[in-house]
């Protein structure tokens, strides 16, 4: 008995042939596109041979034409836009975006591009130029560089291209040698060769010239040496023993009243390092007093420009007369820079000048946590409010309730301190102790680790200021270089009340839940039967409870699954100091405030 096909089957044998019918329909469509975009490429270059006859046979002056002009022989010109360009110095014609409204050309005749749909797809792939942002970079003796970093062809549409770019520098590239480095990007596109180029200057961190002072006052026919006090120093104030050359505007002579701008100029490891200088020359006796002559200020303090401005004779006695001033820049309290106000008066039939130097400094300064050494060189002599908060501790989760337990706040020390210009201070900002049920870590800084059994919370990291560069555990024997401190809080632990962890001194630090817990205080580390702090770090738990906060002194660990102690503050190297415990949460923070 015949069988028939049974309905999976006749379904089986449908599927099959929509399949292949799709298939069959999707390559006819394709082949179909590649004719027409085919065609269409050959009655562009056929546009173009026609230019070309027009004058290379025809003799026409043309370098360029409009594909929709009647002026090119075409039989069938079905072209809406774009235009021919003709290159006299390569007798090369190129399509420039020639559209018939479906297909779009643009390109020379050997590198021809044809795309289905606007010209706007054409700006996407065709190259503008080779881009590289900044052109100049200036880097530290010692550090690496991506070289290719802001460094890509760009296509006319501002769009990314993908392809291979390669440099040669000039000399031969050595980040630990200063100097200047030519370095030549190149790439070749679409049989186009692209190049751009970047200096790259090395310098010697911290090397500057510095004129002593910078601005000077002498009598007319008196004897100066205008490279007095005129010094290239490294990081640390050293001199370095260099050539320095000047120039001067006007050209300076002592026999001339009147002020010289001195421009100081000299070369170390090949890199120029220039300096500036004004030097005012006066009548014997009389004279225009600006006192002082350098004037620092914090942005948004006004300033009275006549405050002591004054003429004087010989015996220092003020004399009357009418001064006024200019300024260069326009003078604006509100905008950090240098202000260089011009005094002038005439007295007797002589005129006098002077020049008094306005600068105004950003006041606020702020650091946040990094995980590594951050540095503040003061842009001006002067009192600077200093502040830090430390990192507060770790969480963990109550063994019963499966609360979550806060760690220790950090502290927050506070005060002044006197800085000269270009003086550094290196700023190391506490991390937050790990919480427990991420790692047993405590905090960058000091923080003490929890115990390895368990999650408790890593004690949080300590905040401080020195003249010395190191962590804090590094200066136990160079503590006079520590200007501030504020402790870091306790890690939690789970046998604890919430909100009880030790937190950040202050003086000195709290104790964690337990009477076993002690905080830090000025004089010793925080103890705990489960560990004790030590100088600059908290207790690591040797088994399972919350690690200690960092500090002047570090905090102790959590006794038995408990709490952490709080490490201590420090507030011996700054005047008018102040500190207090448990005020910061999360990581540390610091801040330096210019008060003048």
């Amino acid at each position: 008995m015949k069988k028939g096909f049974t309905l999976i089957e006749l379904i089986a044998v449908v599927v099959i042939f929509a399949i292949i019918s799709s298939l069959t329909i999707i390559i006819t469509i394709n082949i179909i596109d590649a004719a027409r975009t085919s065609a269409y490429k050959t009655s562009v270059l056929g546009a173009m041979h026609s230019f070309d006859n027009l004058i290379n046979v025809n003799g026409e002056n043309l370098s360029e034409i409009d594909v929709t002009s009647s002026s090119l022989p075409l039989e069938n010109n079905n072209f809406i836009s774009g235009s021919l360009i003709y290159n006299s110095d390569t007798k090369l014609v190129t399509a420039n975006l020639v559209s018939d409204g479906i297909y779009c050309a643009d390109g020379e005749r050997t590198n021809l591009i044809v795309v289905k749909g606007s010209c706007d797809l054409i700006n996407k792939i065709k190259a503008s130029h080779l881009e590289v942002n900044p052109s100049e970079v200036t880097i530290y003796a010692g550090n690496e560089y991506d070289f290719f970093e802001g460094v890509a062809l760009k296509s006319i549409s501002g769009d990314n291209i993908n392809v291979v770019i390669s440099y040669e520098s000039d000399p031969f590239f050595d980040n630990t040698l200063e100097g200047n480095y030519e370095i030549e990007y190149k790439t070749i596109y679409r049989g186009i060769t692209y190049k751009a180029y970047r200096t790259i200057t090395v310098i010697a961190e911290g090397v500057t010239l510095t004129a002593d002072p910078e601005t000077v006052t002498i009598y007319k026919d008196s004897s100066y040496s205008l490279l007095s006090g005129v010094t290239l120093k490294d990081k640390d104030n050293n001199i370095i023993e260099s050539t320095i050359t000047y120039s001067s505007d006007p050209t300076f002579t002592s026999a001339n009243t009147g002020i010289y701008y001195i421009t100081y100029t000299s070369t170390y490891h090949n890199v120029i390092y220039t300096a500036l200088r004004t030097v005012s020359v006066i009548q014997e006796g009389v004279h225009i007093e600006t006192d002082p002559d350098i004037v620092y200020l914090p942005v948004g303090i006004n300033y009275d420009l006549m405050t002591g401005v004054n003429l004087k004779n010989i015996s220092g006695d003020i004399l009357a007369s009418t001064i006024t001033y200019t300024s260069s820049p326009s003078f604006n309290y509100n905008a950090a820079g240098t202000y260089n106000i011009t005094y002038t008066t005439t007295y007797s039939e002589e005129t006098y000048t002077k020049i008094r130097t306005v600068i105004y400094i950003n006041a606020i300064y702020n650091f946040t946590y990094t995980g590594s050494s951050q540095s503040f060189t003061a842009p001006a002599p002067g009192s600077y409010k200093l502040e830090v908060w430390g990192a507060q501790g770790g969480t963990d989760k109550h063994f019963a309730t499966m609360a979550v337990l806060s760690g220790g706040k950090g502290g927050y020390s506070t005060g002044y301190i006197t800085l000269a210009k270009n003086e550094k201070v290196y700023i190391y900002v506490g991390e937050a102790g790990i919480n427990g049920d991420a790692s047993t870590s405590g905090g960058y800084n000091g923080g003490g680790n929890a115990g390895y059994y368990g999650y408790s919370g890593g004690g949080g990291g300590a905040t401080h200021i020195a003249k010395t560069s190191g962590l804090l555990s590094t200066l136990s024997s160079n503590r006079s270089t520590i200007i501030i401190v504020a402790g870091g809080g306790g890690g939690a632990g789970s046998l604890s009340p919430d909100g009880l962890s030790g937190h950040g001194g202050g003086l000195s630090g709290t104790d964690g839940y337990n009477s076993s817990t002690n905080g830090a205080s000025q004089t010793a580390a925080g103890t705990s039967p489960n560990g004790n702090g030590t100088f600059g770090k908290g207790a690591t738990h040797s088994y399972d409870g919350g690690g200690g906060g960092g500090g002047y002194y570090g905090g102790g660990a959590g006794n038995d699954d408990r709490h952490g102690g709080g490490g201590s503050g420090y507030i011996g190297g700054v005047t008018s100091g102040s500190t207090s415990a448990g005020t910061r949460s999360g990581n540390g923070y610091a801040r330096i405030t210019y008060v003048g």
